[in-house]
C-alpha cells in the first residue's frame, strides 16, 4: 500500500460512511508503475476516488506522469476496482494535469485542472468512471478571463471557481470569486452561475474559498474560508453570515461525507464475497 500516494489513502477514508469503516478493512496491492526503471524520475502522480454507478463500483484511480526534455508526455494510468479487488490498465491520460491534493468527484466523474500542451492556456479535464474515459470539458462561454481557478463539489455537481481581480500572491485575490456548477456532465450549456462572493474588507479579507454544501432548506451554501472559518451564503439575499463552530480551532480541513446502501468491496473480489454471504 505504500505507492498509494496518502492523499488518496485520506480521501478514500474520508469519503467513507463510519459503518463502512467500521465493518470493512480496505487494502489495495502494490502495483508499480510500468515505466519504473524507464526513466529516471516522475514529475507527479495523481489521485482520484469515485463512485461508478453504471457498474455499481467504487474506483481508485492512479495517473503517473512524466514530461521529458523535449517536451514529450508520458501518461500511464491504473485503476483499481473494489468490487472486483483487481488493478487494471486505463486510457493514458492525454493532458497534462496541475498536480492538485486529489482529483474532483461529482457526478460519476473525476475532474482536474490541466493542459494540452506543456505551454498551453488552463483546461478542465474528465474521467467518467463508468467509461473510463479522459475527455476535455468546454467552460462556461460567459466565464471570462480569471486569474486563477480553482475545483469544488457541491450537491452532486462540479464546481467552478472563478477568481477575478489582481493578484498579489499566488493565493490572494483582490476582487471576487464567481462560483459556476455544472448541472449536467459535459455540457457546456448547463453551466451555471449559482452566486459571486465579493471580498472582504479588513480583518475578514480572505485570500482562498471553496463551497461546502447547501443548507437543509436549499437556500444556503456553506462556505470555507482559508481553512479557518465558516460562512452562510444567503442565495436570495446574496449575503454572508458567520457559521459558528465549537472547539476553538485555528485551523481546519473539511470534508462532506454522504451514507450509502451501495455495498463497499473491500474483502476480496465479488465472487468471493457471494461465497461467503
Amino acid at each position: 500500500m505504500s505507492d498509494i500516494p496518502p492523499e488518496v489513502i485520506d480521501e478514500i477514508l474520508s469519503r467513507l460512511p463510519v459503518k463502512s469503516l467500521l465493518r470493512f478493512k480496505i487494502s489495495l496491492p502494490r502495483v508499480p508503475p510500468k515505466g519504473e526503471g524507464k526513466y529516471m524520475f516522475f514529475d507527479q502522480i495523481c489521485g482520484g476516488f469515485g463512485y461508478d454507478s453504471l457498474h455499481d463500483d467504487y474506483k481508485v484511480v492512479r495517473i503517473v506522469q512524466c514530461v521529458f526534455s523535449n517536451g514529450n508526455l508520458l501518461s500511464e494510468t491504473m485503476i483499481y476496482s473494489l468490487k472486483m479487488g483487481v488493478w487494471k490498465d486505463g486510457e493514458d491520460c492525454p493532458y497534462w494535469l496541475v498536480k492538485e491534493d486529489f482529483g474532483t468527484y461529482a457526478a460519476g466523474a473525476l475532474y482536474w485542472l490541466g493542459f494540452k500542451e506543456s505551454h498551453g492556456e488552463l483546461i478542465l479535464v474528465s474521467l467518467d468512471l463508468g467509461s473510463e474515459r479522459f475527455e476535455q470539458v468546454l467552460y462556461p462561454e460567459n466565464l471570462g478571463k480569471p486569474c486563477r481557478l480553482n475545483l469544488a463539489a457541491l450537491g452532486d455537481c462540479l464546481c467552478l471557481l472563478a477568481a477575478s481581480g489582481h493578484v498579489v500572491t499566488r493565493m490572494d485575490v483582490k476582487n471576487h470569486v464567481d462560483v459556476w456548477v455544472m448541472k449536467a456532465y459535459g455540457v457546456e450549456q448547463s453551466w451555471v452561475k449559482l452566486f459571486t462572493v465579493e471580498q472582504l474588507e479588513g480583518r475578514q479579507h480572505f485570500s482562498y474559498m471553496r463551497p461546502i454544501a447547501y443548507s437543509m432548506t436549499g437556500g444556503e451554501v456553506l462556505l470555507e474560508m482559508d481553512n479557518r472559518k465558516f460562512l452562510w451564503y444567503n442565495l436570495e439575499k446574496k449575503s454572508l453570515k458567520h457559521a459558528k463552530i465549537g472547539g476553538g480551532l485555528n485551523s481546519f480541513e473539511s470534508f462532506v461525507n454522504f451514507g450509502t446502501l451501495v455495498p463497499l468491496y473491500g474483502r476480496g473480489n465479488e465472487k468471493d464475497s457471494k461465497k461467503g454471504a
